[in-house]
Order: structure tokens, then C-alpha cells, then sequence
């Protein structure tokens, strides 16, 4: 993101690549050790070759089966590798150091421009959650919950316990804007939420026979997980890649499936 951000900024090419001035770093309470990484991380970042590099670098990364930073979407990935395509095509017709002001350099820069603000871009709660999930949360709030769907932290929690794509994106990945959720949280919520619409005293919640049968069921098999001493504990996270393996835990995940699906007449 670094190198694409500086391909994108023209005055900053011209500064540092045409004029080669040093980065002015102020100095305040930083120890030494601290200004010297700052100036060699911003060095290596001083000039097209190592930008182009470190660019050509992350696309080989981005590729690979379980690539080590977050994954992007097909389209994103096939955007990058465009615009690195036309950066190693310019590269071949150019030789002098004032190709910052080639005309066709601009073309390169609103390249990059573009790329930076799609890949920068946080996905919004449409893009994560199903339609069912947003068209609810638009309606949730205020009114007395008297059907099962009222319970619109509830059904977000089931979903997130069924959704492995989820939970390997925002517990183990930690992309944004979900970075703090985790199983743990997501767990909390769904015992608490379901402890509120199966005990209820007051009056009765609406849902099927078979609705409150398979939340019955999910809420035992949680509690059981999280109560059982040879599953591996969340610990606000810190185990989560462990457990999307564990064979316990893709039990729960399947028939969350299930019920967000009776619940909600939407695939999971």
C-alpha cells in the first residue's frame, strides 16, 4: 500500500526521486534507535526501483494459497495486477529521470490513484452480512421484540457462528472494519440474546416449535463447547485459528447453518 500510495503522489516523486531531499523528521521524544528505522524504512521507499519491487513483491504474496496478509477479492487482485502490468510497460520505454513528467507518468499516477482508494476501501455491512441481516437491522430498534426475528443481535450472532468465511476474514485475519470480533464476543452474544428469547417470563416469544427446538439445541451445544476443558478457548481471540480446525466447532458451525437458514428462509 505504501509504494502504490507513492505512485500516486506526484509531488512526492518530484521531491524525493527528481530534487532528492532528505525527509524531514521532527525530533521530539523518539530514542535514537526510532529515527533510524523511520529513515531507513522511508530510504527504501525514496526511489522507483525499490517501489517497483516492493510492489512486485506483494503481488507474489497476494498469490499465494494462504497468502500472510488479508486476502483481497478476485477483482481487486486482477486490478493490481493491471496496473503493475502497465507500470512494467512504461518502465521498458523510459530511461531518463524526468519521466515524472511524461504524460503519459499521469496516466500511471491516476492508476494508482484509483487502485489505492478500492484497495484502502472499508467493505460496508452490505458486503459482509446477507440481505436478510441488513434489511433487519433497518428495521430493529425501538418496537417491543415480540418475534424471534426482533432479535436482531441474535440472528447476526447465529449467522456469524455458521459463516466460515467470517470468521477466517475477521477472527483469525482481523481485516477491518470486524477486526475486534472473535469467537468469544460472538459467543457471548448468542448465549446471552438466547437465554433472553427461550426464559423469557413476561410474555412469550414468537417463533415455531422447530425454531425453539434448534436454538434449544445450538445454545446446549455452545455452552458445551465452552465449558469443555479439551476445546481450545478463544481467550478474546487468540485461539480462534485453532479451533476453525477443530472438528467440535465445524459440528456448531453446520447446524448454526441450519438454524439461520429455518430462521430466516435465506441460505447461510
Amino acid at each position: 500500500m505504501k509504494a502504490i500510495w507513492i505512485f500516486s503522489d506526484k509531488s512526492y516523486q518530484e521531491k524525493f526521486w527528481i530534487r532528492g531531499e532528505r525527509p524531514l523528521v521532527k525530533i521530539g521524544d523518539f530514542i535514537s534507535e526510532v529515527l533510524d528505522f523511520q529513515n531507513t524504512f522511508l530510504a527504501f521507499f525514496q526511489n522507483y526501483k525499490s517501489a517497483k519491487e516492493s510492489l512486485e513483491l506483494e503481488i507474489n504474496r497476494l498469490e499465494l494459497e494462504n497468502p500472510p496478509i488479508r486476502k483481497l477479492k478476485s477483482s481487486q487482485l486482477e486490478l493490481l495486477k493491471q496496473f503493475y502490468k502497465k507500470l512494467i510497460e512504461f518502465d521498458k520505454n523510459q530511461n531518463s529521470q524526468t519521466f515524472v513528467f511524461d504524460v503519459k507518468w499521469d496516466d500511471i499516477i491516476n492508476s494508482a490513484k484509483a487502485l489505492y482508494k478500492e484497495l484502502s476501501r472499508k467493505p460496508q455491512a452490505e458486503e459482509i452480512y446477507p440481505n436478510f441481516l441488513c434489511n433487519l437491522w433497518e428495521k430493529s430498534g425501538g418496537a417491543r421484540r415480540e418475534k424471534l426475528c426482533d432479535f436482531w443481535g441474535l440472528i447476526r450472532s447465529i449467522w456469524e457462528l455458521s459463516n466460515k468465511d467470517y470468521q477466517e476474514r475477521y477472527w483469525v485475519a482481523k481485516q477491518e472494519p470486524y477486526s475486534l470480533s472473535n469467537l468469544e464476543s460472538t459467543m457471548d452474544e448468542f448465549e446471552e440474546e438466547s437465554e433472553i428469547v427461550l426464559n423469557t417470563n413476561d410474555y412469550i416469544i414468537e417463533m415455531t416449535d422447530k425454531e425453539r427446538e434448534m436454538l434449544t439445541r445450538l445454545l446446549r451445544l455452545v455452552e458445551e463447547y465452552d465449558c469443555d476443558q479439551k476445546s481450545p478457548s478463544s481467550r478474546g481471540g487468540e485461539n480462534d485459528a485453532a479451533i476453525m480446525k477443530d472438528p467440535n466447532w465445524q459440528e456448531i458451525r453446520n447446524y448454526a447453518k441450519l438454524i439461520y437458514e429455518e430462521i430466516t428462509g435465506e441460505k447461510a
